[in-house]
C-alpha cells in the first residue's frame, strides 16, 4: 500500500511538473531557445530547433505518467530529461558560468548547486515510480492525490527559496 501511495503520488506530481515545464517552453519559445543557446553546449542557434521537441518531450513524459500502464515509461523519460538538464547545468557550473539562466521554467534561475539538488530530488521521484510500481488498486489514487499536492507545494516552496533574493530585496 505504501509503495503504491509513494509511486502514484510521485507520478502525479511529476506529471504536473513535466507538463507545466513543457507548456512554459511553448508559451515563450524564443526565451527558451535563448536559454538553450546560452549554455554553449551545442552549435549556435540550436535552441530554436530544440525548444519545440524538448517541450513536447516534457509534455509527453508528463502525460504518460498518468495512466498506470505507461507510468514507468513516463518516469524513465522524465528521468532522462532531468539527467540531460543536470548535465548541462553541471558542465556550465564546472566552467564557472553561473550568470546564465537554466531555462528550467517560466521564471529565471541562475545556475547553482541548488538546481542540481532540486533535480536530484526530482530524479528520486522518478526512481520511486520505476522501482515501486502501483499495485493497481484504486485506494492509492485518492490517497496519492493529497500526497502529490503536498509534493507540488513543497516544490513551489523550494522554488521560492531559490528566488528569495529576487523576490525579497533588502531595504
Amino acid at each position: 500500500m505504501i509503495h503504491s501511495l509513494v509511486s502514484t503520488g510521485s507520478a502525479f506530481f511529476l506529471a504536473w511538473l513535466m507538463v507545466m515545464a513543457g507548456v512554459g517552453k511553448l508559451c515563450a519559445p524564443r526565451d527558451h531557445a535563448a536559454h538553450i543557446d546560452a549554455h554553449e553546449l551545442l552549435p549556435a542557434a540550436s535552441g530554436s530547433v530544440l525548444v519545440f521537441p524538448l517541450a513536447l518531450a516534457e509534455m509527453a513524459a508528463g502525460c504518460t505518467l498518468l495512466p498506470e500502464s505507461t507510468r514507468i515509461a513516463g518516469a524513465g523519460a522524465s528521468l532522462l530529461l532531468l539527467l540531460i538538464y543536470s548535465a548541462a547545468i553541471s558542465i556550465n557550473l564546472w566552467r564557472g558560468r553561473v550568470d546564465i539562466d537554466c531555462g528550467c521554467a517560466s521564471v529565471a534561475y541562475r545556475l547553482s548547486g541548488w538546481l542540481l539538488l532540486r533535480n536530484a530530488l526530482l530524479m528520486l521521484c522518478c526512481l520511486a515510480v520505476i522501482w515501486m510500481p502501483a499495485d493497481g488498486t484504486q485506494k492509492p489514487f485518492w490517497l496519492a492525490l493529497p500526497c502529490s499536492i503536498l509534493l507540488a507545494l513543497s516544490y513551489n516552496a523550494g522554488e521560492f527559496l531559490l528566488r528569495r533574493d529576487d523576490l525579497l530585496p533588502d531595504d
